[in-house]
């Protein structure tokens, strides 16, 4: 009995030791480069530099020069997303952040591009390879996944689903740093 003792207190201090969920952001340099894909399509993801403090990315849908400018969104150096700009240039915030790399429960508020605000919480935990969320908004649980990360802290997979909807797969198909 003691020696299962001990094994539950190890497994569970080594996802405590693995429990660093932040996106290390300032690890990447301009020009970087973060390739996503699911069954659909790709979307790359390109940094472009800073807005003060904020580390600025750009997203494409598809890769290279055909790649259709989708938006960009500024994130903190642990990789919270703080804003969100469309192609038409609508802007979404988020107060303080989007809480993508907070570990317990977290809430927030959204300002659409409407004006409308609405709070939302994320709870997030680690696991072994990353970490497993569910996001709560006006009318309940909205989404919830899982992400394994790299050792920046970047996305390598995992899946999300939206209430209602089908499982979506995502994998990263490469990083390119700068």
């Amino acid at each position: 009995m003691r020696h299962i003792m001990i094994a539950l207190a190890l497994s569970f201090t080594a996802v405590a030791a693995h429990a660093d969920i932040t996106w290390k952001v300032d690890r990447l340099g301009a020009g970087s480069v973060m390739v996503m894909k699911d069954r659909v399509s790709a979307t790359s993801h390109v940094k472009r530099g800073f807005d003060g403090m904020l580390h600025v990315f750009d997203v494409f849908e598809g890769q290279g020069q055909n790649a259709g400018f989708l938006g960009s969104y500024k994130v903190t150096a642990t990789g919270n997303v703080v804003e969100s700009i469309a192609a038409d240039g609508a802007v979404t915030r988020f107060a303080p952040h989007n809480c993508a790399r907070v570990l317990g429960e977290c809430s927030y508020v959204v300002t659409h591009p409407d004006g409308f605000a609405e709070r939302k919480v994320r709870v997030t935990e680690p696991t072994r390879n990353g970490l497993r969320y569910t996001e709560y908004g006006l009318n309940g649980m909205e989404r919830e996944g899982v992400l394994s990360l790299d050792t920046l802290g970047a996305s390598e997979g995992g899946w999300v689903q939206a209430k209602g909807k089908k499982k979506r797969k995502v994998k990263r198909t490469r990083i390119a740093m700068n």
